[in-house]
């Protein structure tokens, strides 16, 4: 285990060196070799547009070219990106020329977290093989010391120089806890901290109260068989510590309101996954998209343009235009590539409250009750935690949901001019240690919203400026047809169904008792497959979906149902 431990020693070493004498990191990056900084320049040709990634693009880019890099010239990329200034990155494709130009920048700087070189070109350095192998060691060295301590029951948490802090670390750790859930958190630890100057010991847990808190301990090691000997020293203390706390969780009476807070990557409740790094996605381009919805590519590009500005959109149009298959759309849009990790997904109901999408008290696995983080709040973390990624949460039907009471505190924070730490506030259920909690503005909003039902909620206006509502219109023009052969459907078939579709929706919108939010939206239509006789795909599709919603709109007028019905009938070829 020296051997490993040398290894990030040096490592760490050389990280605290970039991060306090930016000249040496300039130097460094001065001798990469070429064919190091061409696949990183790939890489990040496919990532998603932000400032930091253009940054770190171009200053890969100007590497490339043999260019010197150093304060000055990051300082004058800095100034162009907030200028956006298009004949200085004439040299990069249209589109994100075009993402360039409707960034937000607001009153914040983009750059506001990344003032120090080594917080933006760590992850130039600290990537592929060499993460890798950091965290493989990291690993083996925790492992080995369960092993060499006899250590029953414990676990191994690793930190690595990225994973501490979104803006880099020259320290990287091991801690040894307790394998329960939230041991981390919750136990006493062996803690390795491997740094410019290394260091082993104890640590207190980190959820204990301050009447009973132990003191942290440290000692300076300078090797393996050093942090083998403080953590025998130290062993007897922490395991009758640890052995207090099981028994504590144990005495624990079932039924009591025990409240604890659970963490993120830890809940039971958790459904927020960190996404995998999106090397190999390809970049994603709406005109190349042959999946793509029935909209113009200009259109489209508006659209996104608007929710890059707005940060909170809702798609609202009759029933089967496509508005969840579009905010998909607009997400890989707004990101440049296809990477359903930063996507989430859910439904409002009428049952849903602040406690689900936020934070609130749920029943323990043991009993009593523990604050769990709902799936807007474990959203926020990741993207605090990835400042230089774009995250999605697409909200289906939207105005199911008693909007005023799952937002909460919310309606303020999701405001695209109240996206930083200035508008930051205590949540219901914080307790008074933790800190206050913003929206970042690396999260998106998209919210679907079925116009045709009429019980549901009507959104209030203080909710609906905080969105931009956008009207979806069914569309039964030739990107239709093209489709639909494109699938195999006859070419008098598909124009047949477009032809017939539009005059029923046109009957459908005079009708002063129902209008055009109760159309028929292309999506009906967009479910054959080829391996069935069309004309019986139609016949179904008539009777068992289309007739049964005409019979509903007009239930008091039969005749105009048969009368519209016969419309959309067509003999077997």
């Amino acid at each position: 285990m020296q051997a490993e431990f040398e290894y990030l020693q040096q490592l760490a070493q050389q990280y605290h060196q970039f991060s306090e004498d930016p000249a040496q990191l300039y130097a460094h990056l001065g001798q990469l070799d070429q064919l190091v900084v061409q696949n990183l320049l790939k890489k990040y040709q496919q990532l998603s547009f932000q400032p930091i990634q253009l940054l770190r693009m171009e200053c890969l880019r100007q590497l490339a070219e043999q260019q010197k890099i150093d304060a000055a010239k990051v300082e004058e990329i800095k100034q162009r990106i907030r200028q956006k200034n298009r004949s200085y990155f004439a040299h990069l494709d249209a589109d994100t020329l075009d993402q360039l130009d409707v960034y937000p920048l607001g009153n914040r700087d983009p750059f506001q977290g990344y003032q120090k070189p080594f917080s933006i070109f760590l992850p130039l350095l600290f990537e592929g093989e060499v993460q890798k192998k950091t965290r493989a060691f990291l690993e083996r060295i925790g492992e080995q010391l369960i092993a060499d301590l006899h250590l029953k029951k414990y676990a191994v948490k690793i930190g690595d120089f990225r994973s501490s802090s979104p803006f880099g670390s020259s320290t990287a750790s091991v801690s040894i806890h307790l394998d329960i859930p939230q041991g981390h958190l919750k136990s006493n630890q062996f803690l390795l901290k491997i740094g410019q100057i290394s260091t082993a010991g104890k640590m207190a847990p980190a959820k204990l109260s301050l009447d009973k808190m132990v003191e942290n301990q440290l000692w300076v090691v300078q090797s393996y068989a050093e942090i083998k000997a403080t953590f025998e020293k130290i062993k007897t203390e922490v395991l009758e510590l640890n052995d207090k706390i099981l028994k504590l969780a144990l005495d624990q009476p079932k039924g009591k309101s025990a409240v604890t807070y659970s963490n993120l990557e830890d809940s039971t409740s958790a459904v927020v996954r960190e996404p995998e790094e999106p090397i190999f996605a390809p970049r994603y381009r709406y005109e190349d998209d042959p999946d793509r919805p029935f909209i113009p590519t200009e259109q489209f590009v508006r659209l996104m343009h608007l929710l890059k500005r707005k940060r909170n959109v809702i798609l609202q149009g009759p029933p089967g235009v496509g508005k969840t298959f579009l905010a998909t759309k607009l997400a890989y849009g707004l990101m440049g590539f296809k990477n359903s990790a930063q996507i989430q997904r859910l439904q409002f109901h009428q049952s849903y409250s602040y406690e689900d999408f936020v934070q609130g008290l749920r029943p323990a696995p043991n009993g009593g009750f523990e604050l769990r983080n709902g799936v807007f709040y474990q959203l926020c973390q990741v993207a605090h935690e990835h400042p230089d990624k774009a995250y999605f949460l697409i909200i289906d039907e939207i105005n199911r949901g008693n909007l005023s009471k799952i937002l909460g505190e919310l309606l303020q924070l999701i405001e695209a001019d109240k996206r930083a730490e200035t508008y930051a506030v205590r949540l219901t259920y914080s307790q008074a240690t933790d800190p206050d909690f913003f929206v970042p503005p690396n999260l998106y909003l998209i919210g679907t919203m079925n116009t045709a039902d009429r019980s549901l909620a009507i959104i209030d206006y203080a909710l609906r400026r905080r969105f931009a509502f956008i009207d979806i219109e069914p569309c039964y023009d030739q990107s239709f047809v093209d489709h639909l052969q494109k699938q195999g459907i006859s070419a008098t078939l598909a124009q047949f169904i477009a032809q017939q579709i539009p005059r029923l929706n046109e009957e459908i919108a005079r009708d002063p008792n129902l209008g055009k939010d109760f159309r028929l939206g292309h999506s009906y239509f967009c479910t054959y497959n080829p391996a069935l006789d069309e004309w019986q795909w139609y016949q179904d599709l008539l009777r068992y979906e289309i007739r049964p919603m005409l019979e509903e709109m007009w239930f008091d007028q039969p005749e105009r149902v048969d009368k519209v019905f016969q419309n959309l009938e067509i003999a077997r070829p």
